[in-house]
């Protein structure tokens, strides 16, 4: 038996033949499916869908009357159930449901894996705290605080482009200080993404969403998007510092991203070059910072309407918007452009504003219609042969069209997304104390979330705009963007302010993030114990064990000084 799955054995003491259908409860508006049918002494056996509610229907055919019976249970995963039931003329009768094993629980490699992590992060501050009492006794003075300098020293003296010249090492010296929390948020989330990519343990929370909803593997896209707008106003402030061009600056926008979508280009290629995707990770990645960081350079509000914005009384407390109201004013362009694309693009046999996964949804009445304007322009320009051929809609929906989760109208609201990043590195740059940066971020993530969930009314399908990564949706992007600054507020407390915790070990993660993501894409460490069929012990143990060995690599490449930028 797979995981996520649990076994059922439809037994009937009938000698008439009795139907059975069946479908997850999970699949909105979805007309049940023929699984087979049962009769005295011919039981039949069918694996469900454990992670949701499962439906199951019983149709009786006798003397040309047809009766039906419903029954809606949550299998456990792994249990094996006999489903006996009577049929008393045109009535079932007597159903029953018997659990005749008793399943193990299948959070328990996770459990362990948590528990050896949580065991980690105590034991480490004492055998640190060990050390630092050993180093006492040896007539060493130390403290924690005194660590964590000496720790900053180091960081700072480490070159990002592996150049030994002098000179730039003084200069970066007498920078400020970079922030921890970028890098220790970057790490958290290659880790995160790397685990996913290796399987997640088999654990349906670890995977993307069926269509509409969120999970925490929907984030780590968006926490990559965010993260890089923050870089990108890092990144301006030091080329305002320098004695580049705006042309010159412009021509390593222009290099970067053009280098970023030709390794996701070689990342996608296969054998067949007929197949070979255009979109993906890495060219969305190209895309938005091209856009988002030429879009802030040569939009960037001049000193002198800083000065003057922040010498008014009503405008200084908004000198992170007021300033740059053009750039806002496009970025509302924008999404307002993707939701006319959405909502009123002409779609062949479909409605206008369909946002559903085709297939069983909607009763089957809009089978060829996946993913509505945004699945249409994808298959019109690029072919189905040249974008992403399973969607996560594909089992649970039976949808037959290729779908792309990084396709050509999701564009646009990434590029909010991005925007915000920026935004939130603007509030790095405008505000100088810790208080009013937290209040700033805090603000925001009330605001992103408020919005997105409104948009929803609270529900996963029934709202205007569902939350839905496979579409980028708005409410996704704001509600993903929500997460983002909660994360920065956290890692901002723990890392750069309290300075609890130095981020260790996803701090040198989050130093050499493209290597990683690289490296885990081409080598899969796909190794295992025993044969089909997986369980989450040895799927969790390949997913952890190989996040394990990419920080390892990271620290490696910490401790030469090695650091890997495109």
């Amino acid at each position: 038996m797979m995981m996520n799955q649990a076994k059922l054995q439809f037994i009937s003491n009938s000698t008439d033949d009795v139907e059975i259908f069946g479908i997850s409860d999970h699949c909105f508006k979805c007309n049940l499916q023929f699984l087979g049918q049962t009769s005295f002494g011919h039981p039949f056996i069918f694996a469900v869908d454990s992670i949701w509610p499962y439906r199951i229907q019983l149709k009786t055919k006798n003397t040309g009357s047809q009766t039906t019976f419903q029954h809606t249970q949550h299998f456990s995963e792994g249990g094996e159930y006999n489903i006996s039931f009577d049929q008393y003329e045109d009535q079932i009768v007597n159903f029953q449901s018997h659990l005749i094993n008793k399943p193990t629980n299948q959070y328990l490699p996770l459990i362990v894996l948590s528990s050896f992590l949580l065991g980690f992060i105590i034991l480490w501050p004492l055998f640190k705290l060990a050390r630092r009492h050993i180093r006492k006794l040896k007539g060493e003075e130390t403290n924690y605080f005194m660590e964590m300098e000496e720790w900053e020293q180091k960081i700072d003296s480490l070159s990002r482009d592996n150049t030994n010249n002098s000179d730039e090492r003084k200069k970066r010296n007498q920078r400020k200080k970079r922030l921890r929390s970028i890098d220790v948020f970057r790490g958290i989330t290659i880790c995160l993404m790397i685990f996913v990519n290796y399987g997640g343990g088999g654990y349906h929370f670890f995977q993307h969403s069926v269509w509409n909803g969120l999970t925490i593997t929907d984030l780590v896209f968006p926490w990559f998007m965010f993260i890089m707008g923050i870089s990108i106003t890092l990144s301006f402030n030091s080329f305002r510092k320098s004695a580049k061009t705006y042309k010159q600056a412009f021509v390593d926008i222009l290099v970067r991203s053009v280098k970023l979508f030709a390794l996701g280009m070689l990342l996608n290629m296969g054998q067949n070059m007929t197949t070979w995707r255009v979109p993906g990770v890495l060219q969305r990645f190209a895309i938005c910072y091209l856009f988002v960081a030429t879009l802030n350079l040569f939009t960037y509000p001049s000193q002198k309407t800083l000065i003057l914005v922040n010498s008014r009384s009503w405008t200084s407390p908004f000198k992170d918007l007021v300033p740059h109201l053009i750039q806002w004013f496009i970025m509302f362009a924008i999404v307002a452009s993707h939701i006319i694309v959405t909502f009123k693009l002409d779609v062949p046999g479909c409605p206008r504003g369909y946002l559903g996964p085709g297939g069983l949804d909607n009763h089957g009445h809009y089978e060829n219609c996946t993913g509505g304007a945004a699945g249409y322009i994808d298959r019109l320009v690029l072919g189905d042969n040249h974008i992403y051929g399973y969607p996560t809609c594909k089992e649970m929906y039976q949808t037959k069209q290729h779908f792309d989760p990084e396709g050509i109208l999701g564009i646009l609201p990434s590029l909010l997304l991005t925007f915000l990043g920026v935004h939130a590195g603007e509030i790095i740059t405008l505000f100088p104390s810790h208080k009013s940066r937290l209040l700033r971020w805090l603000v925001w993530a009330l605001i992103t979330a408020g919005i997105g969930i409104s948009m929803t009314f609270g529900t996963l399908n029934e709202g205007i705009i569902p939350i839905n990564k496979n579409l980028w949706s708005i409410s996704f992007v704001l509600v993903s963007a929500s997460t983002c600054y909660i994360m920065m507020i956290l890692c901002y407390l723990l890392n750069d302010i309290r300075r609890i915790w130095n981020g260790a070990p996803f701090y040198f993660c989050g130093m050499n993030a493209i290597a990683l993501y690289l490296g885990h894409m081409l080598i899969p460490f796909n190794f295992y114990w025993h044969t089909d069929p997986q369980t989450h012990t040895s799927a969790t143990v390949r997913a952890g064990g190989g996040t394990l060995i990419w920080i390892i690599w990271a620290y490696y490449l910490y401790w030469k000084k090695l650091f890997f930028t495109v």
